[in-house]
């Protein structure tokens, strides 16, 4: 995505040009640390399966790595990881499967959100169900997304949906699928990432050793991953410039590698393009005119959970 939607100038264009340049390099080395993690993790949950003192942290730890692979699958379904196409495709598809969301789809999904950010009647984000989920306004809606299974619907919905309606019934039902310029592909997209999930359902069914732990790490992945976007953007204005609707959460080194620098996520906004590896180079530059900032997310959830969302 190349549009820019920082209106105020806050980069001047020498520095944005030189923080716009996209290398290889960074998301490579990045990404093999991320998906061997990953591996490793499942290799070790299944491993210890019949001991539960010492699955169940790996569990978590499997939920944590798994849930951040959405970092590298957003990067690259917004073309910004690598510096060719054909990179981030291959990037983004790699991703796409843990994920459980076709690239098409969730590039779709994510430009309109880009776009028309906080905007109530366009935002994909706002519109329907399970909006409450992914922008809580009571101890109730922070209760329904700490559970992570108003996102795991969500996502099964939109594969199912998309995998065997008739294209013609798209607009009403979901009308930033209108924005999709293949159709066809990501309905096929679709249909591909959902026979490959049935394959390891039918594992799981059939009793593969650690499933049940598998399945566990896979739903609080969600968890984690609602935790983590839904400070993106909750309790901020509907108008504004788009560094007041969208809020950068500090955290620490360890948060910030796992998110492939996501916290930053009032400066992507501002520069959708700008890879992730510039992003804090582009929030020192810029900290001082953030106008949604929390310190890290325990500060911004326990706010949340206290029904007290105005904390910028």
């Amino acid at each position: 995505m190349e549009e820019q939607f920082d209106k105020g100038a806050l980069l001047d264009r020498n520095s944005l040009r030189s923080l716009l340049v996209r290398q290889d390099f960074p998301s490579r080395v990045r990404l093999t640390l991320h998906w061997l993690a990953f591996i490793a993790l499942l290799i070790a949950t299944t491993g210890y399966a019949s001991n539960v003192f010492v699955a169940f942290p790996l569990c978590l730890a499997l939920g944590w790595v798994w849930c951040t692979l959405f970092a590298p699958f957003h990067e690259s379904t917004h073309g910004s990881a690598f510096s060719r196409a054909g990179a981030n495709r291959v990037a983004a598809w790699f991703t796409s499967f843990p994920f459980l969301m076709a690239p098409s789809v969730y590039r779709t999904f994510h430009f309109e959100h880009h776009r028309h950010t906080q905007d109530p009647e366009l935002d994909p984000e706002l519109l329907g169900k399970p909006s409450s989920a992914q922008n809580p306004v009571t101890r109730q809606d922070w209760l329904n997304l700490v559970s992570g299974i108003a996102m795991i619907r969500a996502k099964l919905q939109l594969v199912w949906f998309f995998s065997f309606t008739p294209q013609a019934q798209w607009p009403q039902a979901i009308p930033w699928s209108t924005h999709c310029k293949n159709p066809g592909g990501m309905a096929q997209e679709c249909r591909l990432l959902l026979g490959a999930w049935l394959v390891v359902g039918f594992f799981v069914l059939l009793g593969l050793p650690g499933s049940l732990w598998i399945v566990l790490g896979w739903w609080s992945s969600h968890v984690f991953l609602m935790l983590w976007i839904s400070a993106e953007h909750t309790g901020l204005p509907n108008t504004g410039s788009i560094v007041a609707r969208t809020r950068t959460v500090g955290s620490n080194r360890f948060v910030r590698w796992w998110l492939w620098n996501m916290n930053f996520h009032a400066e992507h906004h501002a520069w959708p393009g700008m890879p992730w590896h510039n992003l804090p180079a582009a929030n020192a530059a810029i900290a001082s005119r953030l106008e949604a900032t929390s310190p890290n997310y325990t500060r911004f959830h326990r706010d949340a959970a206290a029904g007290d969302l105005a904390v910028k």
